[in-house]
């Protein structure tokens, strides 16, 4: 409890609200079930009570203290994080919800410094820290011995390559079709696990709308699909809206056009996975338009277009994959976006977009 005070403090929350999460914190009568009746008064000393709806928040707050004594490790030269093109700031850590991702120099005296900063954290949280569940990996530059030693130093195991973070590949090489199976593969396990004759037609559409096409929705808003990995996954939305099974073939009466349009033309409402794959992207663009402070457009602009804005930044060479989805999505903000004329300081005559209705036109 002491860190969360000292945590409200540093956040500037108001005393009132102070003094009601404490509160809540610490009463907390537990009984215990005993065939039936509730018996025994059991008052907790310490730690936030799990499923309660306020536990996650107060987690949070927790790993602000995390995020402020490795940034204060940064600060002091002990830990160097990733630095991005000319971007001043380095990036250190990335927090999601109990995920932490750690970016350090490959050397063993930034490993120490990192386990005195758990160890403290540990020390001022009551949270003790996992080792067996944290895993070390190293760039191209570095050798898996040296790696390894690093790790045992740490005490976490060596990987060569983290295959997934927060369900996402996190590394996309060559080979898109092997990254993003797991897509694939979702959505196969999904359709297996639903009997073909318990559902009417009706009852297929709302679950290929509602599970089947929200499975690949984070996937899509990060990367591309490769045009294969669509054309898998949108056979076999169609094989479970006709009914076909590996055992039994029904007769497709429409392609996959047909399903994709809306109800008032003939079809179905089903959503277009490679325009919707687009449109995902082309809403990551236009956050980096609308958000340029974020961290997220900070980095990406200290990376591919340091000097120009997003509408004329290139592909380049060697670029990322999750580059190469945004300026896909750009394709279809250039479509439907026009400059709104202020001092006119940065808009192009001849090549922006600047005049309301109409295509551009060149002097």
């Amino acid at each position: 409890m002491e860190i969360l005070r000292r945590h409200d403090e540093k956040l500037g929350l108001r005393r009132s609200l102070d003094s009601q999460i404490n509160e809540l914190c610490e009463v907390g009568n537990l009984l215990v079930l005993l065939n039936g009746e509730a018996r025994g008064h059991i008052i907790p000393e310490r730690g936030l009570r799990q499923g309660d709806p306020l536990s996650p928040f107060l987690f949070l707050i927790c790993s602000e203290g995390l995020s402020c004594l490795i940034n204060e490790a940064s600060h002091a030269n002990k830990i160097h994080g990733l630095r991005f093109g000319q971007l001043e700031k380095r990036l250190t850590h990335l927090l999601f919800a109990d995920d932490c991702l750690i970016f350090m120099d490959a050397t063993v005296e930034e490993g120490r410094a990192f386990t005195e900063v758990l160890q403290k954290y540990s020390d001022l949280s009551g949270q003790c820290i996992n080792f067996t569940k944290s895993n070390l990996c190293v760039g191209r530059k570095i050798s898996q011995a040296e790696g390894q030693r690093l790790a045992s130093s740490i005490g976490v195991t060596f990987t060569e390559n983290h295959s997934k973070y927060l369900g996402l590949p996190a590394f996309v090489g060559r080979n898109k079709k092997e990254a993003f199976g797991l897509v694939r593969n979702k959505v196969w396990d999904k359709l297996q696990g639903w009997k073909m004759g318990l559902f009417s037609q009706a009852g297929r559409k709302v679950l290929i709308k509602s599970i089947i096409q929200a499975i690949q929705v984070y996937v899509m808003s990060c990367f591309r699909l490769s045009k294969g990995i669509i054309h898998e996954i949108q056979t076999l939305i169609t094989r479970f809206w006709w009914g076909s099974t590996e055992a039994k073939h029904q007769i497709h009466w429409g392609d996959w056009e047909k399903l994709c349009k809306d109800k008032w033309t003939g079809g179905m409402g089903v959503k277009d996975l490679e325009d919707f794959n687009q449109a995902l992207l082309a809403k990551q663009a236009w956050k980096l338009v609308t958000n340029p402070n974020s961290l997220f457009a900070q980095v990406m602009k200290a990376l591919y277009f340091p000097s120009s804005e997003l509408f004329e930044a290139r592909k380049g060479t060697g670029c990322s994959n999750v580059w190469q989805g945004i300026l896909w999505g750009r394709e279809l903000l250039l479509k439907g976006t026009r400059w709104r004329v202020s001092d006119g300081r940065k808009v192009r005559i001849n090549e922006d977009r600047w005049i309301p209705r109409g295509p551009p036109f060149t002097l």
